[in-house]
């Protein structure tokens, strides 16, 4: 049986064998996102938009309450210590990969508001924490791996496989 340790060593898995360990991990809770700033990487699955957020400069999410946060954290620059991000509106995000344009640093892309809130749901016979997009048919559900980590699946209502990855706790909102 794959672990979430395998899983996070090499960064991929099969679609079955991350939803196994999906499902055996723990619930995550809103209180358990909330007023975090997580840095993320994603989990290689075979999912066509793969490796497309992280060569763009993708850091993390944030959550200041259950109603708000930034979905998409994106480096400003080459410093990748994450105190040098902004928040990218999903649909000026979406747009700009359309077009071929940059992300990483471009501030005509940064988020004026909140792009997302977060809701206790049932998922897979389970009651866990989702992220909901404001803009996009997007949902993010999360399980937790430990205090400071936690696994995530994107639902998105075309794609055709799973995109999975991993959110690790990196600075307390203030």
């Amino acid at each position: 049986m794959v672990t979430f340790a395998d899983i996070s060593k090499s960064r991929k898995a099969t679609p079955e064998d991350a939803f196994e360990v999906f499902d055996s991990l723990p619930p995550a809770s809103v209180e358990d996102l909330v007023g975090w700033k997580l840095k993320g990487y994603e989990v290689i699955t075979g999912h066509p938009l793969e490796g497309l957020l992280s060569a763009n400069g993708w850091f993390g999410k944030e959550f200041y309450d259950a109603n708000n946060g930034q979905p998409l954290l994106i480096y400003n620059s080459d410093k990748d210590d994450g105190e040098d991000v902004y928040a990218c509106d999903p649909l000026a995000l979406f747009e700009s990969l359309n077009q071929g344009k940059p992300i990483r640093g471009n501030a005509s892309l940064k988020a004026e508001a909140s792009r997302c809130r977060l809701k206790t749901i049932v998922f897979r016979g389970a009651t866990t924490v989702s992220m909901f997009y404001d803009q996009v048919p997007i949902n993010d559900t999360f399980k937790k791996v430990d205090e400071n980590t936690f696994f995530g699946y994107m639902d998105h209502k075309d794609a055709p496989l799973p995109y999975f990855f991993v959110l690790e706790k990196h600075s307390k909102l203030s």
